[in-house]
């Protein structure tokens, strides 16, 4: 039986001014104050993680729940290793991230699965750059393809976004989308478009510069 879908949240716009930490703790405060970021966040850590219900949805109905279960054994540890490489790599988006968790309630150490969909779509990066879609019919290899315009670009100057969703939890996405605009202290501003409790500007972003 399907489960029934969370309620209907009006879209949320959230502006952020900062270091990256002083961006994640103000996310993480507006997104507690507004509410329903739960079931996206749920969806993410689990469990099953979202890695886990992805590689899940290939096995057939009836062994999905074990396969969920053996498969978040199998790549917690690799996703934890992962996820340490990149706080180490990035330690200021790393800092952002546990600073926006923080007010939300959840576990610092649920990141590494929040991101997993980055992982899935270097991947898919990755396997395109071989070739491998060129020789097969293939309409567009799988990604949340997704565009945005403004400015003269539009009939009102008003900003336009639109996104392909087709990953697992698509739809619990589109019951709580989030607009979110940051101006860091130092670098680019930037905004992206997302789910309440999710930070993850590196799915769907666009840089600003020179622009108010």
């Amino acid at each position: 039986m399907n489960q029934p879908l969370p309620p209907l949240h009006d879209p949320l716009v959230i502006r952020l001014r900062g270091s990256q930490a002083e961006m994640g703790r103000q996310f993480g405060e507006l997104n507690a104050r507004a509410g329903g970021h739960h079931a996206a966040v749920g969806l993410y850590v689990g469990p099953p993680t979202m890695a886990a219900r992805i590689l899940a949805a290939g096995f057939p109905y009836r062994t999905r729940a074990a396969t969920e279960r053996v498969a978040d054994v199998v790549l917690g540890a690799q996703r934890r290793r992962l996820d340490a490489r990149r706080c180490r790599q990035f330690p200021a988006y790393a800092a952002r991230t546990e600073a926006a968790f923080a007010p939300l309630g959840v576990d610092p150490s649920a990141a590494s699965a929040v991101f997993v969909m980055d992982v899935l779509q270097n991947a898919v990066g990755l396997v395109a750059r071989t070739g491998l879609f060129e020789h097969h019919r293939v309409a567009a290899p799988a990604m949340c393809s997704s565009l945005a315009v403004w400015g003269d670009a539009t009939v009102d100057g008003e900003l336009r976004h639109a996104r392909n969703f087709d990953f697992p939890g698509a739809t619990m996405w589109d019951t709580a989308p989030a607009v979110v605009f940051c101006e860091p202290t130092d670098g680019l501003r930037y905004g992206f478009v997302t789910t309440r409790g999710v930070d993850a500007p590196g799915i769907t972003a666009s840089t600003r510069p020179g622009s108010r």
